[in-house]
């Protein structure tokens, strides 16, 4: 088999502000940071055959951002999108990226789709309807079957790869 080594390291800053809808006592936040490291051993297996397709898990939303007029993306989303493109600039391999909307709201996948443009990358796939991990394996496979599409490279953080692994093997 052939094996890639990688590791990727990003910082992450959110500006504080002051949001008058909040509840009495909690319209001023303060400003955030946060590091993501990763780090990793990629390898083909099943003869030589790789994924044919990228899946890009949502990580949520933050609230609406006024300076983009919609709800902007959470960190997470943020990492995993960016990581999503950049496999699929250097693979080729086409794109689904899926969130649903609790509550109603507009579905992360649509954000995650603009997103994506943002570096030169369009979904193929945008999966709207999932709320939990089972449902983005459940209608991921739904949506990638009549591809013939059955391996795929799934993008998420490193903390949360064993449990959508597992759920998605599960799924088949």
């Amino acid at each position: 088999p052939d094996y890639l080594a990688y590791a990727a390291a990003s910082r992450g800053y959110k500006a504080g502000g002051y949001n008058p809808a909040a509840l009495p006592g909690s319209e001023a936040y303060g400003e955030e940071h946060a590091w993501h490291v990763e780090a990793g051993v990629k390898g083909t297996a099943a003869g030589g055959k790789g994924p044919v397709a990228i899946i890009v898990l949502g990580g949520g939303r933050e609230g609406l951002a006024p300076e983009y007029g919609v709800a902007n993306l959470s960190l997470h989303s943020m990492e995993r999108l960016r990581y999503g493109a950049r496999l699929a600039v250097q693979s080729g391999l086409p794109v689904l990226v899926t969130e649903g909307a609790p509550a109603a709201r507009v579905p992360g996948a649509l954000y995650m789709a603009q997103g994506l443009l943002e570096w030169g990358v369009r979904a193929r796939w945008v999966e709207s309807r999932a709320l939990t991990t089972y449902d983005n394996a459940l209608y991921a496979k739904e949506m990638l079957a009549p591809a013939g599409i059955s391996r795929v490279a799934l993008v998420t953080h490193a903390w949360h790869m064993p449990r959508a692994v597992a759920v998605f093997e599960q799924v088949g």
